[in-house]
């Protein structure tokens, strides 16, 4: 019987954290660095291939800034499409 796996995964949008003002308010115990869009992008890609998932719904995606110049390119190299 063939089974379909489904993963849903928030990016964290980054107009929530792109300013001091931002990060001081939503997320006080997370260090500057962990809500940097450059250094999350790879780390998030990794593990959201890493469920093996045949269908990926993502939210809070940045269209231009994450997900067209990055994410876009590398899921369509493994073989999704969207």
């Amino acid at each position: 019987r063939g089974r379909v796996r489904v993963v849903s995964y928030n990016l964290l949008a980054h107009c929530l954290s792109d300013s001091e003002e931002k990060r001081a308010k939503l997320f006080p115990y997370l260090p500057a660095r962990a809500l940097d869009t450059e250094y999350r992008r790879q780390l998030q890609l990794e593990e959201v291939l890493g469920y093996n998932a045949d269908v990926v719904c993502l939210q809070e995606v940045d269209d231009v800034k994450v997900f067209k110049r990055y994410l876009l390119p590398h899921m369509l190299d493994e073989g999704f499409s969207g």
